[in-house]
This record gives structure tokens, sequence and C-alpha cells, in this order.
């Protein structure tokens, strides 16, 4: 049985809507003045001291520059295998903390993997999250990280997508 795709729910209105166009405006974002001024190169150091970031969800217009300081570091360590995404439910749809736990999520760089085993032992872990896919169908908070992710790493990590309406 095919995984479910979530298709993009803020490309176009958020950030841009095409590839190339996407590319240019992350590009635009590190190099802009309130960034870092300069591109993201990848690490072959194997450190791994940065374990977790706070990120700007905002369009890309208003935050992207400052979102792109955040990258700019974990660029400089080594690739991760699963990047677990927490963000604010806006919408007010679904669960009061949900997890999106099956699937790939899709922006115009690419699908990011959903890491289905971990989602699933948070869910068995956590008596306050549960899959719930109606709470991402269209919140941005988390999606409007994933092109900065997709940008440097491609679809070499894995991702896990938690919505929360209780903070």
């Amino acid at each position: 049985m095919e995984k479910k795709v979530r298709p993009p729910a803020v490309a176009g209105t958020f950030y841009e809507g095409t590839k190339k166009a996407l590319l240019k405006q992350i590009e635009d974002c590190y190099t802009h003045p309130v960034g870092p001024g300069k591109l993201p190169t990848l690490s072959s150091k194997k450190e791994g001291k940065i374990i977790g970031l706070v990120s700007p969800h905002a369009g890309y217009l208003y935050s992207g520059p400052v979102a792109a300081w955040g990258f700019y570091q974990v660029v400089g360590e080594e690739i991760p295998e699963v990047v677990v995404i927490l963000g604010p439910n806006h919408r007010g749809f679904g669960a009061p903390v949900a997890i999106a736990g099956k699937g790939r999520w899709q922006t115009p760089l690419g699908e990011s993997q959903i890491e289905e085993e971990l989602a699933e032992k948070i869910i068995e872990l956590s008596p306050l999250i549960r899959e719930d896919k109606k709470a991402h169908q269209r919140e941005h908070s988390l999606e409007v990280q994933l092109p900065f992710l997709q940008y440097s790493y491609g679809e070499r990590f894995k991702i896990v997508p938690i919505c929360m309406m209780q903070q």
C-alpha cells in the first residue's frame, strides 16, 4: 500500500511555489543583510553538538533571513537521521497535540519521509499525543521549516511532525 503524501499547504504564499524560485528565495535568505551573509556548507565533522533549534515560522518574506541563521548553524553539524519538528497549531483543527505518523510531506524541493517507528513510539509513550493528520493539513508552522532542511540535506533525513494547540 502506498503511503500518503501531504501536499504543501502554504507553497506560493509563505514561501515560493516552484523549485527554482524557492531555491533562490532560500539563498536570498542566507545572503540577506539580516541573514548569515553567506550560503551554508555541509560539514564533514561528526560532533553533533546541536540538538535543537528554535526557528520562526512566518512567511519567508518576514522571517526567512532570521530562520536562515539557525539553519546555517545546524548545517555545520552532521546530517541528522531524524528531525522532530514541533510547532503551534494556528488553525485549531485536530487533536490538542497531534503527530503526523505516516507518509511523506512534500514541498517544491521534494518529499520528506516521516520516521514512522519513532512516531509510533512517541504515541505509545505519551498519553497526550495522538496521530491526527487533520491538525497538519493546513498548518504552516512545521511546513515552513522543511524547505530549509531540504535545501541542505535533500532527502537524506526523516521527520516527525508534531503540532500543538496545548503548549
